[in-house]
């Protein structure tokens, strides 16, 4: 059953109608009728059971109970740099799916574009919605796009109580493997991925400036695509 999303006032009524794009999805594409059964989250990590009450140009909805929810997303947050739209749709749905916190989007040195116009940012928030909804998750993945210079942005981060994984091609890294067998610090963790053109020799000197850990993703150059769900998938897998 799609998980839709409701505001956390709405749970506390009686009844309450379900309108826009989700009431759209609900009456065009599932053609709900009166009687039917729904999935609800509040976006704050709790989920309940509605039944249909009425369909009009929205859904009118009464709340039956609570569910027990899913787990909260792991304090993972993925710094992706820009790559083209196929690729970061696929990765955006997929860390949806693997329940990562958050993704920052960002336009490294060498990446393919600097910025998204407003239809490709629009898409991908269509996209973590979408794939929220087919996999039962209680509460939205954060998307940003930072728009700072890379060796900017890698200062304003590094101030944050993160630890900063930089994932590197060449030089003096540790597996994750590694990493995570030596005790390493708590999360929440931070996953950088460099674009199809690699780290530019700047980026990666400010990055081991401030003490960001170099790892790598195996003895294979990977695609940019390739080494995000790698990365992602290890660190869920070794740290939670």
């Amino acid at each position: 059953m799609p998980t839709f999303q409701v505001k956390s006032s709405d749970i506390a009524k009686e009844l309450f109608e379900i309108t826009g794009p989700e009431a759209h999805h609900l009456i065009r594409v599932l053609r709900v009728k009166p009687g039917e059964q729904l999935r609800l989250a509040d976006g704050k990590g709790n989920v309940y059971t509605g039944i249909v009450a009425a369909v009009g140009k929205g859904v009118t909805v009464k709340i039956t109970g609570p569910l027990a929810s899913p787990p909260p997303p792991f304090p993972l947050h993925l710094y992706l740099s820009l790559l083209k739209s196929e690729k970061m749709e696929w990765i955006v749905q997929k860390a949806v799916e693997l329940n990562m916190e958050a993704i920052h989007l960002f336009g490294a040195i060498h990446s393919v574009r600097a910025d998204l116009s407003p239809s490709k940012w629009n898409r991908l928030v269509k996209i973590t919605e979408s794939a929220a909804k087919q996999c039962g998750r209680s509460s939205p993945l954060l998307l940003t796009q930072r728009k700072e210079e890379t060796t900017l942005l890698f200062e304003r981060e590094s101030q944050k109580p993160t630890t900063h994984l930089i994932c590197l091609e060449s030089g003096k890294r540790k597996t994750l493997r590694d990493f995570f067998a030596t005790s390493p610090p708590p999360p929440p963790y931070a996953l950088w991925i460099g674009p199809e053109g690699g780290w530019s020799v700047d980026e990666t000197k400010t990055a081991d400036r401030l003490g960001f850990t170099p790892v790598s993703l195996g003895p294979l150059i990977l695609r940019a695509e390739t080494a995000a769900i790698h990365a992602m998938s290890s660190v869920l897998a070794l740290a939670f």
